[in-house]
């Protein structure tokens, strides 16, 4: 009768342990780019939910449509360290010293300058918790818009720093349905 119901626990376990959803979010919005351009920007990320309630997110991630560089909001709590922004968030994108200057435009000085941040609109700070509806924050400005690359100029401009957060509706889709398809941000406007 023992090995029956450690058997049973033991399968109710594996099929606990095996059953979370993983989804997909997306949001694109426009708005201009340090440069004073209109552009296209696209918000993804994704996040597990297990069967037990418990809820885990990747890193955030803003593409800009014609720049090459790609902004990286990461959970600060799950990393165990900090770059806090002003606002308390706990997704936040932490400042490249070379490539990013303050908003006095002056340089970075460490790793630990947040230059953004993510929360819900129902003021959540916790990725798990913020909801469709997201207020995105950036606090910097990038050092040089484009880069030499030796052949060509490669733009890696971003999201204008604002002291009003930007507002990003985003749909929650399971990974891998037909749904699953984020936009693609068009390169159209972009010069060659």
């Amino acid at each position: 009768m023992k090995s029956l119901a450690r058997v049973l626990v033991l399968v109710f376990l594996v099929f606990m342990s095996g059953c979370s959803t993983t989804y997909s979010h997306f949001g694109r919005f426009y708005a201009e780019n340090s440069a004073g351009e209109a552009r296209e920007f696209l918000l993804e990320w994704e996040s597990t939910e297990g069967l037990m309630g418990g809820v885990s997110a990747s890193d955030f991630s803003l593409k800009t449509q014609c720049s090459a560089r790609t902004l990286v909001f990461r959970n600060q709590a799950a990393l165990g360290h900090h770059c806090d922004g002003p606002d308390g968030s706990q997704v936040v994108l932490c400042a490249q010293p070379e490539a990013d200057l303050t908003l006095d435009g002056l340089p970075v000085a460490s790793v630990n300058v947040a230059c953004g941040s993510l929360r819900g609109a129902n003021g959540a700070v916790k990725a798990e918790s913020f909801g469709k509806n997201i207020e995105l924050s950036v606090f910097c400005y990038p050092a040089e818009t484009t880069v030499d690359t030796g052949e060509d100029k490669q733009n890696v401009d971003y999201l204008k720093a604002s002291v009003v957060p930007y507002a990003v509706t985003v749909k929650k889709v399971v990974k891998g349905s037909g749904e699953d398809r984020p936009p693609v941000l068009s390169d159209r406007v972009c010069s060659s």
